[in-house]
């Protein structure tokens, strides 16, 4: 039975809905579960040697935060544990697959939980799913959460 689990999200709706189940998922199985989001980040210009901007501002990685700890909370209204407990947020800024498959690693995750589809359909026609990736490569077993197929 898994003892870490890391779920992954966007904000999308699908996201929003990835982060209700990936709660009551942890709760249900007694385990400790952390909340990721990349931001894909693409250095503008750096084709020409100089990139624009080398990160994103902290304001931006702030905001993201704060938007995860607020679908966390509204997780935790729907399935109340009644224990005071944290969970660890990260975000990170890059290419989402790599970075989700890179922290399942570094954090020895046991189960990685992921939606079937993200914010963007084009980029997944040209380059691959995220989660078809992270299911590929990741180090552990990878959940693909499909809206509509909850347990009761």
């Amino acid at each position: 039975m898994p003892k870490r689990i890391l779920v992954c999200l966007d904000f999308s709706k699908l996201g929003d809905d990835v982060v209700t189940y990936g709660h009551r998922l942890a709760h249900r199985l007694d385990a400790e579960v952390t909340f990721i989001h990349v931001i894909e980040f693409t250095q503008a210009f750096k084709g020409y040697g100089s990139p624009a901007m080398v990160s994103l501002p902290e304001a931006v990685r702030t905001k993201a935060r704060e938007k995860i700890e607020l679908l966390v909370m509204q997780a935790e209204a729907k399935m109340p544990t009644g224990k005071d407990h944290r969970h660890p947020l990260v975000v990170r800024e890059g290419e989402p697959a790599e970075e989700i498959i890179a922290l399942a690693k570094e954090g020895n995750f046991d189960l990685v939980v992921v939606g079937n589809r993200g914010n963007s359909r084009i980029t997944s026609l040209v380059v691959g799913s995220t989660a078809s990736k992270v299911a590929r490569y990741a180090p552990c077993s990878v959940l693909i959460y499909r809206p509509g197929h909850e347990p009761i």
